[in-house]
């Protein structure tokens, strides 16, 4: 079982990254630890390995830091490479959701708005804690996107991101 004084055994803290204590597996004192890994969906972050089980870097850093380990850790800024101990937070999964980048499969540029063909309408909704929510249907896609972001940050606080990534979308065809 890794704890925390494991931890601060084998590794220095260093502005977001674990250094070596000693060598192991080829790797010498004072080396990062860990390597970067895929997984869901294409997100990145990085694992290391620590007497033999692995745990992903961020849950590293905040069990040294805190003493124990949450069950979802969230990325202040977003940026799962940001493991600094201040970009990190305890969170639940639907917090952690609230606070990720719009999706790369999303069309309408905003997060939280679909194109209703049947209705030739922008749709806005969310979910919290698994429980999904229509937001209502509106002419303007901006108006989908404000009501988004109304609901994003009465349902999440600190947490919300709605903020669209706006990667250029032609919407004359939608």
């Amino acid at each position: 079982m890794i704890t925390q004084e494991l931890l601060k055994k084998q590794f220095s803290y260093d502005n977001g990254k674990l250094l070596r204590n000693f060598s192991s597996g080829g790797q010498k004192v004072g080396s990062f630890a860990g390597w970067i890994n895929t997984v869901t969906r294409g997100k990145r972050y990085i694992r290391l390995n620590v007497c033999g089980e692995q745990i992903y870097l961020h849950q590293a850093i905040f069990l040294m830091h805190h003493g124990y380990l949450p069950k979802c850790i969230d990325h202040i800024n977003g940026n799962s490479f940001d493991n600094r101990i201040e970009n990190l937070r305890e969170a639940n999964q639907s917090l952690n959701t609230a606070n990720s980048v719009i999706s790369k499969s999303n069309t309408s540029g905003y997060k939280g708005v679909v194109w209703r063909k049947d209705t030739n309408k922008w749709m806005a909704q969310i979910s919290k804690n698994k429980k999904h929510y229509n937001l209502g249907s509106f002419e303007k896609i901006e108006d989908a996107a404000k009501a988004y972001k109304i609901a994003a940050e009465k349902f999440f606080g600190e947490f919300a991101r709605p903020e669209a990534s706006n990667r250029n979308i032609d919407r004359s065809t939608q």
